[in-house]
């Protein structure tokens, strides 16, 4: 009793670091919201930003934005976005979160229907009296 043998095993240094989420240390993590911005830019997030055409929960949005990556490279996230906001048919009453538009992978979507196609349309043109 209270020989060398009873005393805990020593740690590494680098094992007892905290880890992000995804495994990261916490000393390669941005620490500071300054440095979190800056890697945003680095990774095209900024643009991604400034294309997708609705800005809901930006914090939420830059995280989905940085899994997304791991599935699709920047350009074709930035792409897409740039299809949904220019699509004419795109209501802005229906234009998803952009975290949900990131975590459902929607770059990858077809263009949306056109409006007017649905066929209850045909109801609704006539209660407003326009012609059918």
């Amino acid at each position: 009793m209270g020989g060398p043998d009873d005393r805990p095993p020593v740690l590494e240094p680098s094992s007892t670091r905290p880890k992000t989420s995804s495994g990261r240390s916490l000393a390669t993590a941005p620490t500071t919201r300054a440095a979190a911005d800056r890697l945003a830019a680095r990774n095209g997030f900024d643009e991604f930003w400034t294309v997708y055409p609705r800005r809901t929960a930006k914090g939420a949005a830059r995280t989905a934005y940085g899994r997304a990556l791991a599935r699709a490279p920047a350009a074709h996230i930035i792409e897409g976005a740039a299809r949904l906001r220019d699509d004419p048919n795109r209501d802005p009453a229906f234009t998803p979160h952009p975290t949900t538009w990131l975590n459902q992978d929607r770059w990858d979507d077809d263009p949306l229907p056109p409006r007017g196609s649905a066929p209850d349309d045909q109801a609704g043109r006539l209660m407003r009296g326009e012609p059918g």
